[in-house]
């Protein structure tokens, strides 16, 4: 039998795009293993900033001088960049990714077994009790700092019957969450079916007890949305809203869709309806320009918004985005104060929102074992450990939570 391996690095659709292909080849007969004893080494690129695109380049060259027999396949965004590199068998670039099975093993002239090679590598395995559910690709934005829509194109969405197949194949798997993964998840359309009709339909026709939505762009929020999420027990408490900035001259630089005022009133409407729900988000601190007022202006805000978890990111300067053009690049030293500072204040929040579900009882999917405790996820996205000798991986148990049991 053949052995392949996969090394994934970037977000969460290309984890995505990872597994759907990972499950392709254990269907056809192949053994999934280490990169090192693999035949062939298939890598999924990240090239959203420059600080990706050279990690990218990195892990190929390690990879190659790990297994110099192998054969090396190059996919994703960073795969036209990494052309220059040796010793690289094929590439495969953002818009044949959907065929990539098809392609790899008519290159290699592979073959496939009458028999699935490892029954058990398809079912989850650790951190792998959530599976992600890739629903659309590109973006239409074209924010200033983002190189995303050049790499992956226009929007598209997977049409519904695609995903609702691929769901049920999941769920036959075992996992018990799934997560509604894209570049632009809000922006799903398959005619008139959007991502509200999306959700309704993997609700009736799976048993998943929970679907979880990945980053979303808070203009993408609707009321109707929300009320779904109000009267559906099995979506997740939780909303990863973008918002990169909390200054709105900031924002308007960024060419971001929205302000500080519009998006403050979508999170009152999320809370007004679901009061335990966990709002987080990403921002980028030294976008060109960035004053101290302005930074002082973010910091605020992020303090009134009150998220359950920040993602703070100094700006990495990416060639080919107008963000890379712009006067006034902000200097690496303030860059990195700033990133301390507000992820000093983001600590403060999550300490703040996890002290909330102190005493309260809520289900947690466990996941991995470290020591005597297991570990797992409630739905709002709170890290929880449960004291077991037993196996509970990809459990769902009711846990009370306590200061010394929940991050």
């Amino acid at each position: 039998m053949q052995k392949i391996a996969f090394y994934t690095l970037g977000c969460r659709l290309n984890q995505s795009e990872e597994e759907f292909l990972r499950r392709k080849f254990l269907e056809a007969g192949f053994i999934v293993v280490e990169p090192k004893t693999a035949d062939i080494i298939v890598i999924n690129t990240c090239s959203v900033t420059g600080v990706a695109d050279k990690k990218s380049r990195q892990a190929i060259r390690a990879l190659r001088r790990g297994n110099s027999r192998a054969k090396i396949v190059v996919m994703g965004c960073g795969a036209k960049e990494a052309k220059g590199i040796e010793g690289i068998d094929l590439f495969i670039l953002n818009s044949d990714k959907e065929n990539a099975f098809q392609i790899i093993t008519d290159y290699f002239d592979l073959k496939s077994s009458n028999d699935i090679a490892d029954l058990d590598n398809l079912s989850p395995k650790s951190n792998r009790t959530r599976a992600l559910l890739k629903v659309q690709d590109g973006c239409n934005n074209f924010c200033a700092y983002c190189i995303v829509p050049y790499l992956r194109g226009r929007e598209v969405s997977i049409k519904m019957e695609k995903i609702l197949k691929e769901s049920k194949e999941l769920e036959k798997l075992g996992y018990k969450e799934i997560v509604i993964s894209g570049v632009n998840v809000g922006r799903y359309k398959d005619g008139t079916k959007d991502l509200k009709a999306l959700l309704e339909e993997i609700l009736k026709t799976t048993s998943f007890p929970r679907i979880r939505l990945s980053s979303v762009n808070p203009q993408d929020i609707s009321d109707e949305l929300i009320t779904l999420w109000k009267t559906e027990e099995r979506l997740c408490r939780y909303f990863h809203l973008s918002l990169q900035s909390g200054s709105d001259t900031v924002l308007k630089r960024m060419g971001r869709p929205y302000d500080t005022k519009g998006y403050l009133d979508i999170v009152k409407r999320i809370r007004k309806a679901i009061p335990e729900v966990a709002i987080t988000t990403d921002v980028i601190v030294g976008f060109p320009g960035e004053t101290n007022g302005e930074f002082t202006e973010t910091c605020d805000f992020v303090r009134k918004v009150g998220f359950a978890k920040l993602h703070v990111f100094p700006y990495s300067k990416r060639t080919g985005t107008k963000a890379a053009e712009m006067e006034e690049q902000v200097e690496e030293k303030i860059k990195k104060e700033r990133a301390k500072k507000l992820r000093e204040i983001g600590e403060e929040l999550r300490e703040g929102y996890i002290k909330r579900f102190v005493g309260q009882e809520l289900l947690v999917l466990l996941e991995e074992k470290k020591g005597e405790y297991w570990y797992g996820l409630t739905g709002n996205y709170l890290r929880v450990k449960y004291k077991s000798k037993e196996n509970l991986e990809n459990n769902i148990l009711v846990v009370k939570l306590t200061e010394d049991n929940i991050s």
